[in-house]
């Protein structure tokens, strides 16, 4: 189990979501702030369980995530993508 965030933007009643997800809540909240923070239509987000495993770990010194697989640096300003 892991989780991850949801946003949905001004306008738009359908919720999407990246394939980033995070061992805890405490860290998807982190990154659900950050989004909120950066992009200037999000309406809201929302942090939800889901069944796939952790593959990132948010860093909120930073303000990144970084990769549980590969140490590398997740891209951070990539489009949020509508998955079912």
């Amino acid at each position: 189990m892991s989780y991850k965030v949801e946003a949905r933007c001004c306008g738009n009643d359908q919720w999407t979501t990246t394939d980033r997800r995070f061992d805890t809540k405490k860290e998807a909240k982190q990154y659900a702030g950050d989004v909120e923070s950066r992009w200037t239509l999000c309406a809201e987000t929302r942090v939800v369980t889901c069944d796939e495993a952790p593959n990132v770990r948010f860093n909120p010194l930073t303000f990144r995530c970084e990769n549980l697989t590969t140490n590398g640096v997740a891209c951070f300003g990539a489009p949020m993508n509508a998955m079912a």
